[in-house]
Protein backbone atom coordinates (compact mmCIF):
# COMPACT_ATOMS: atom_id res chain seq x y z
CA UNK A 1 0.00 0.00 0.00
CA UNK A 2 0.77 3.55 -0.38
CA UNK A 3 0.53 6.78 1.78
CA UNK A 4 -2.04 9.12 0.56
CA UNK A 5 -1.86 11.49 3.39
CA UNK A 6 -1.77 11.41 7.13
CA UNK A 7 -4.70 13.24 9.59
CA UNK A 8 -3.31 16.36 10.69
CA UNK A 9 -3.24 14.71 14.64
CA UNK A 10 -1.09 11.69 13.35
CA UNK A 11 -3.30 9.06 14.31
CA UNK A 12 -5.02 7.76 10.96
CA UNK A 13 -3.59 7.31 7.16
CA UNK A 14 -4.79 7.23 4.15
CA UNK A 15 -3.84 4.00 1.77
CA UNK A 16 -3.91 3.45 -1.79
CA UNK A 17 -3.57 0.04 -3.22
CA UNK A 18 -3.09 -3.42 -2.07
CA UNK A 19 -0.74 -5.70 -2.26
CA UNK A 20 -0.69 -8.37 -5.11
CA UNK A 21 -3.28 -10.90 -4.34
CA UNK A 22 -5.34 -8.97 -2.21
CA UNK A 23 -8.80 -9.95 -2.57
CA UNK A 24 -9.97 -5.99 -2.93
CA UNK A 25 -6.73 -4.77 -4.84
CA UNK A 26 -8.42 -1.71 -5.76
CA UNK A 27 -8.80 0.59 -2.54
CA UNK A 28 -8.78 3.33 -0.90
CA UNK A 29 -8.58 3.22 3.15
CA UNK A 30 -8.09 5.17 6.45
CA UNK A 31 -6.41 3.00 8.82
CA UNK A 32 -6.08 4.18 12.44
CA UNK A 33 -2.20 4.05 13.32
CA UNK A 34 -2.16 2.80 16.59
CA UNK A 35 -4.01 -0.83 16.31
CA UNK A 36 -4.55 -0.87 12.39
CA UNK A 37 -8.15 -1.14 12.58
CA UNK A 38 -10.08 -0.11 9.15
CA UNK A 39 -11.50 3.42 9.97
CA UNK A 40 -13.31 3.75 6.29
CA UNK A 41 -12.51 1.70 2.92
CA UNK A 42 -13.62 2.18 -0.85
CA UNK A 43 -12.88 0.51 -4.27
CA UNK A 44 -11.39 3.32 -5.98
CA UNK A 45 -13.78 2.46 -9.12
CA UNK A 46 -16.62 3.61 -7.21
CA UNK A 47 -15.10 6.54 -6.59
CA UNK A 48 -15.61 9.63 -8.80
CA UNK A 49 -17.50 13.22 -9.61
CA UNK A 50 -19.98 14.11 -12.39
CA UNK A 51 -20.17 10.40 -13.69
CA UNK A 52 -16.08 9.77 -14.00
CA UNK A 53 -14.46 7.62 -12.14
CA UNK A 54 -11.28 8.93 -10.58
CA UNK A 55 -9.08 6.07 -12.52
CA UNK A 56 -6.70 5.62 -9.69
CA UNK A 57 -4.98 7.74 -6.51
CA UNK A 58 -1.49 8.53 -6.20
CA UNK A 59 0.61 8.80 -3.33
CA UNK A 60 2.02 11.91 -1.94
CA UNK A 61 -0.96 13.97 -0.88
CA UNK A 62 -2.14 16.12 1.72
CA UNK A 63 -4.58 16.17 4.89
CA UNK A 64 -6.21 18.87 6.89
CA UNK A 65 -9.60 18.83 8.33
CA UNK A 66 -11.66 16.18 7.31
CA UNK A 67 -10.22 17.05 3.46
CA UNK A 68 -7.60 14.83 1.57
CA UNK A 69 -6.01 16.32 -1.63
CA UNK A 70 -4.77 13.92 -4.28
CA UNK A 71 -2.95 13.21 -7.47
CA UNK A 72 -5.97 10.56 -9.59
CA UNK A 73 -5.86 9.72 -13.02
CA UNK A 74 -8.90 12.19 -13.32
CA UNK A 75 -6.68 15.27 -12.04
CA UNK A 76 -6.72 16.69 -8.42
CA UNK A 77 -9.22 15.16 -6.53
CA UNK A 78 -10.51 16.29 -2.78
CA UNK A 79 -11.84 13.36 -0.50
CA UNK A 80 -13.69 13.73 1.97
CA UNK A 81 -12.87 11.23 4.72
CA UNK A 82 -15.36 10.36 8.18
CA UNK A 83 -17.12 7.10 8.37
CA UNK A 84 -16.88 6.88 4.76
CA UNK A 85 -14.63 8.29 2.08
CA UNK A 86 -16.14 10.56 -0.36
CA UNK A 87 -15.35 12.67 -3.33
CA UNK A 88 -15.90 16.23 -2.68
CA UNK A 89 -14.49 17.77 -5.37
CA UNK A 90 -12.25 16.77 -8.41
CA UNK A 91 -10.38 19.93 -9.91
CA UNK A 92 -9.14 18.89 -13.82
CA UNK A 93 -5.42 19.86 -13.66
CA UNK A 94 -2.59 17.36 -12.81
CA UNK A 95 -0.59 17.93 -10.26
CA UNK A 96 1.93 16.13 -8.26
CA UNK A 97 2.58 15.68 -4.80
CA UNK A 98 -0.42 18.05 -3.82
CA UNK A 99 -0.17 19.81 -0.31
CA UNK A 100 -2.29 22.48 0.93
CA UNK A 101 -0.69 26.12 1.72
CA UNK A 102 -0.75 26.20 5.46
CA UNK A 103 -3.20 23.37 5.86
CA UNK A 104 -5.70 26.48 4.02
CA UNK A 105 -8.26 23.60 2.10
CA UNK A 106 -8.72 26.87 -0.88
CA UNK A 107 -5.08 26.56 -1.44
CA UNK A 108 -2.86 23.88 -3.04
CA UNK A 109 0.06 23.94 -4.33
CA UNK A 110 2.24 20.96 -6.41
CA UNK A 111 4.25 20.59 -9.56
CA UNK A 112 3.50 19.34 -13.19
CA UNK A 113 6.07 18.90 -16.12
CA UNK A 114 6.24 21.18 -18.84
CA UNK A 115 8.36 21.90 -21.87
CA UNK A 116 11.21 24.57 -21.25
CA UNK A 117 10.32 27.90 -23.64
CA UNK A 118 12.84 28.55 -26.45
CA UNK A 119 13.22 27.80 -30.15
CA UNK A 120 13.00 24.12 -30.64
CA UNK A 121 12.03 21.29 -28.54
CA UNK A 122 13.33 22.06 -25.18
CA UNK A 123 13.71 20.19 -22.00
CA UNK A 124 11.54 18.74 -19.48
CA UNK A 125 10.97 20.59 -16.27
CA UNK A 126 8.98 20.61 -13.20
CA UNK A 127 6.92 23.78 -12.24
CA UNK A 128 5.70 24.80 -9.19
CA UNK A 129 1.64 25.01 -9.97
CA UNK A 130 -0.41 27.10 -7.42
CA UNK A 131 -4.41 26.25 -7.46
CA UNK A 132 -6.78 28.44 -5.40
CA UNK A 133 -10.70 28.30 -5.23
CA UNK A 134 -12.74 31.39 -5.25
CA UNK A 135 -16.86 31.42 -4.80
CA UNK A 136 -17.34 27.75 -5.63
CA UNK A 137 -14.76 27.72 -8.81
CA UNK A 138 -11.04 26.24 -8.59
CA UNK A 139 -8.24 27.95 -11.00
CA UNK A 140 -4.96 26.20 -11.48
CA UNK A 141 -1.78 27.78 -12.72
CA UNK A 142 1.87 27.59 -12.98
CA UNK A 143 3.12 29.94 -10.49
CA UNK A 144 4.21 33.50 -11.99
CA UNK A 145 7.57 32.88 -9.78
CA UNK A 146 7.86 29.42 -11.97
CA UNK A 147 11.03 30.03 -14.34
CA UNK A 148 12.99 30.55 -11.12
CA UNK A 149 12.16 27.29 -9.83
CA UNK A 150 12.42 24.80 -13.31
CA UNK A 151 14.37 22.08 -12.65
CA UNK A 152 15.45 19.28 -14.80
CA UNK A 153 12.98 16.03 -15.02
CA UNK A 154 15.03 13.14 -14.48
CA UNK A 155 14.81 10.74 -18.03
CA UNK A 156 14.69 7.73 -17.22
CA UNK A 157 15.38 7.05 -21.30
CA UNK A 158 18.53 7.34 -21.15
CA UNK A 159 20.60 4.19 -22.38
CA UNK A 160 20.54 0.93 -19.82
CA UNK A 161 24.34 1.01 -19.51
CA UNK A 162 24.43 4.38 -18.15
CA UNK A 163 21.88 3.47 -15.45
CA UNK A 164 23.99 0.57 -14.04
CA UNK A 165 26.64 1.98 -11.73
CA UNK A 166 26.49 5.47 -12.83
CA UNK A 167 23.62 8.60 -12.46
Amino acid sequence: AQVVGISPDGTQVMLTGQPAGSSIPDTVEVVRVADGSLVASAAVSALGANGASLGSIGNDGDWTGDLVVADTGAGLALLRVGSTITVDRVIGYGVHEPQFVAGDPRQIVGWTTQVAPGPGPGPALNAVVSCAESGGDWTCAPSDSTAGRLRPVRSLSRPAALHAGSS
